[in-house]
């Protein structure tokens, strides 16, 4: 009698504060991992089951067509959504009740809807919608940059708490609404947060665990 073959080991990659990483998947996918994620898969994807990961933070994909003997699907779970895909490179976003998928080649079927190149689709509380994504947008943090186009200074708050673990605080209300467009390397945050003092006039200062903006 045949034994059943082992189950394959499931392995984590986690990244910290300001570190990103790569990993090469069994099926020669290739996954780059954003700061302050992790990913979660299979030693070895076993050939009757669909090829399946699971994200926590952010990632860009470059899916491999299944080699002879596995399952043509491959599928990024994350609480929010699976992403569903047979061949492609996209960029998968998820981070505090909120997830977004950018397409740069190929096709995914995401939340129910089926996704071209240059489609950005955005799930949160809130609802789901479908753009088109700013070039280079979901992708800068590859290249070790950090990118915000057309945000606010919340976004540049939420986006120091995620990448570096850093919590920054507003002295007035109101100010979390003034708009910011910039961007930094993703070793320098600070420069960042200078842009954001130049730009409207503000003065930071540590307190604590805190960054203030006042």
């Amino acid at each position: 009698m045949r034994l059943p073959a082992p189950a394959a080991q499931m392995l984590t990659l986690s990244t910290t504060f300001g570190e990103t990483t790569t990993v090469t998947l069994q099926d020669g996918t290739e996954v780059w991992l954003n700061a302050n994620s992790s990913i979660r898969y299979p030693s070895a994807f076993n050939g009757k089951d669909v090829r399946t990961v699971t994200l926590q933070g952010e990632a860009y994909f470059k899916v491999k067509r299944a080699p002879q003997g596995l399952h043509p699907r491959f599928v990024v779970h994350t609480n929010m959504t699976d992403v569903e895909v047979t061949g492609t490179a996209f960029n998968v976003y998820h981070r505090h009740d909120s997830a977004a998928i950018a397409l740069l080649e190929g096709s995914v079927t995401a939340s129910g809807r089926k996704m071209k190149p240059g489609d950005l689709l955005q799930q949160s509380a809130l609802g789901i919608s479908l753009t088109q994504a700013p070039a280079g947008g979901f992708t800068a943090w590859m290249e070790k940059r950090v990118v915000i186009r057309d945000g606010t200074l919340a976004t540049v708050a939420l986006r120091m708490e995620d990448l570096y673990g850093k919590h920054v605080r507003f002295k007035r209300p109101g100010m979390e609404a003034l708009p910011f467009t910039g961007s930094a390397p993703m070793g320098q945050p600070e420069v960042l947060l200078k842009a954001v003092c130049t730009v409207h006039g503000l003065k930071m200062r540590e307190e604590k665990d805190f960054i203030i903006l006042e």
